[in-house]
């Protein structure tokens, strides 16, 4: 009787045991249960309040490094060396002029810098390139007594050449195309010479200009800016202006919103690409004379 009873004893024991295993290995499988959901809730966001906790970030990816312009393009940026010896040897050549001998130190630091300082308000006003008449208008009034006509090229060479220097710019000179006129307009335009015109442009490389300078919000300019010329390029190099607010409206740009998210007047941002030169806009003569 004895030894039957002590028999029950343990496999009561065991029962024990083996119950509380289960229970501790129940408890482990719904905590791990809770773990995997948390990582599922948090994969597909559909707690977006939470943030994830800090044991649940795990960064075991390495980290690759995309190659951008510069490494695929590494000629592309301009060499300051070689084009402050380019604008250097002009300099030179205008320097054994005449009127340019003429000149004291003092007229021509005066002259040059009321050049730069032109060249810079302009580039931050509106961006839009200056016509060489316009500086020699300027250089005028700063000093009448001067034949500004025949010192001028000097003048805006040792400009060039400082802005180079100190400021790391680049003063390019850009040949416009003259627009399309009729009759005798256009047989006088073809004669004369294509208006040249000069923009500020950085002497920074690629990567540098990207991390240091360029702005996010001026992303949405750039890319209307490719839209459009884009669209212009694949019509021909010419589009009516109908028809290119008829594409842009594909692309969410409509002619007669004045208050675009990003863009504001969307009227107005075009007419500044007219005014950046990015476009040539013209007014054709229909039929009936308007």
């Amino acid at each position: 009787m004895a030894p039957e009873m002590k028999r029950r004893k343990t496999v009561s024991l065991n029962a024990i045991v083996a119950n509380n295993a289960f229970s501790e290995g129940r408890g482990k499988s719904r905590g791990s249960a809770k773990a995997v959901k948390r990582e599922r809730v948090s994969a597909t966001g559909s707690e977006r309040r939470r943030g994830p906790d800090p044991e649940e970030i795990v960064e075991d990816k390495p980290v690759i490094e995309i190659e951008d312009d510069d490494d695929v393009f590494p000629d592309e940026d301009p060499d300051p060396a070689a084009m402050a010896q380019q604008y250097m040897t002009q300099l030179e050549s205008y320097a054994t002029q005449t009127n340019v001998l003429k000149l004291s130190e003092e007229e021509k630091h005066k002259l040059v810098a009321e050049v730069m300082r032109y060249m810079l308000f302009a580039q931050y006003r509106d961006g839009a390139p200056v016509t060489r008449t316009k500086l020699s208008e300027h250089l005028s009034k700063i000093a009448p007594e001067l034949k500004r006509a025949k010192v001028s090229s000097y003048i805006v060479a040792e400009a060039q050449v400082k802005f180079n220097e100190i400021f790391g710019i680049e003063m390019k000179e850009l040949s416009r195309k003259a627009q399309k006129k009729t009759g005798a307009a256009r047989t006088n335009l073809q004669a004369s010479e294509p208006t040249k015109e000069y923009v500020l442009k950085s002497l920074l490389p690629s990567k540098m200009r990207r991390q240091f300078i360029d702005r996010e919000e001026d992303h949405t300019f750039r890319g209307f800016v490719m839209a459009v010329v884009a669209l212009v390029s694949v019509s021909g190099g010419e589009i009516e202006e109908q028809v290119l607010w008829k594409h842009l409206a594909k692309l969410g740009v409509r002619h007669d919103d004045e208050a675009h998210p990003k863009l504001g007047n969307v009227r107005d941002t075009l007419n500044k690409l007219c005014l950046q030169r990015y476009l040539m806009k013209e007014k054709e003569v229909g039929s009936n004379g308007q």
